[in-house]
């Protein structure tokens, strides 16, 4: 869709098949105007499933992203399910899973991301292994000194799920600033960390740094690493699962279910996501208490 393309609403379908051949990429969708997605799905292709760019903004609502593989090496690494790298883009309850690159991707995104009551578990990579492999990859501008939007977006990520990720869960991907506000998210078994809030110096120093400008709140980090590249102010970063009282001893007994099977089940009828109890604190937990994690009230 070109950038003069507005105010089009996609709903209730499937997109499958495509092939990328020779290419770096292709997508199922490529929206450079604006545009809506509602119900839908994009999965056993070749291809990124929903990618804004240039000035592309939109929501998408309940939709899925899933299978979708590079097969070479070019292309494995840029294969996302959902890719934000344009204007102002939100993401509600959305699901990603076993794409060859990034779950959720809005590196050099211009205007401001939201991911709200959005999945992304089991990416791994391509059949060679090939792929970034992050649940959630949030901001970022790669090692760029110039072409800055005017201000930096600062990003949301709230009531969202990343499992059994090759990489990170929730990754702020060397942004040259703050990346995002971290809100009511549970993280599980991401292989290099749950939590990565990795940030350079500056724009116009490329030094990875531990983010020291990321707000991270009511979240959950279980199995792996909590979170890795933490300079963060205290004051920013509380009511964690891991800076509760120095940090909570949290068990598998702390869950209703640990089974992952429950977040690929189909959708209700009316398109929203499935009930599931995956990572559900039981009642007596603490988790339950300090009311943390992505099926909070």
């Amino acid at each position: 869709m070109g950038d003069k393309v507005t105010d089009i609403t996609f709903k209730g379908f499937d997109v499958i098949g495509i092939k990328v051949g020779d290419q770096a990429q292709s997508e199922a969708f490529r929206i450079r105007g604006q545009a809506d997605f509602v119900h839908m799905a994009a999965h056993d292709n070749e291809a990124i499933g929903f990618y804004y760019t240039g000035n592309g903004t939109g929501t998408v609502l309940n939709s899925d992203a899933y299978n979708n593989i590079g097969p070479t090496p070019l292309s494995a690494g840029n294969i996302d399910g959902f890719g934000a790298h344009g204007g102002d883009v939100s993401f509600i309850n959305s699901r990603a899973w076993n794409n060859s690159d990034d779950g959720f991707d809005s590196i050099s995104s211009k205007g401001t991301v939201i991911y709200d009551h959005c999945w992304s578990f089991n990416h791994r990579g391509n059949q060679d292994g090939v792929g970034d492999k992050n649940g959630f990859k949030v901001g970022g501008y790669a090692y760029r000194t110039s072409g800055f939007p005017d201000t930096l977006p600062v990003h949301t990520v709230k009531y969202s799920l990343a499992v059994n990720n090759g990489a990170n869960g929730f990754y702020a991907n060397h942004q040259p600033g703050q990346s995002a506000t971290w809100t009511n998210n549970t993280a599980y078994n991401n292989s290099r960390a749950n939590f990565d809030m990795l940030e350079r110096v500056s724009l116009t120093d490329i030094t990875n740094i531990p983010g020291y400008r990321e707000v991270l709140h009511n979240n959950i980090a279980f199995t792996g690493r909590a979170i890795v590249n933490d300079n963060n102010l205290p004051e920013n970063v509380t009511n964690n699962s891991w800076t509760i009282n120095g940090g909570l001893e949290i068990t598998a007994d702390d869950f209703v279910s640990l089974d992952t099977t429950q977040l690929s089940a189909p959708r209700k009828s009316d398109g929203t996501l499935p009930d599931v109890s995956f990572m559900l604190p039981v009642s007596s937990s603490p988790l339950s208490q300090y009311n943390l994690g992505y099926l909070a009230d």
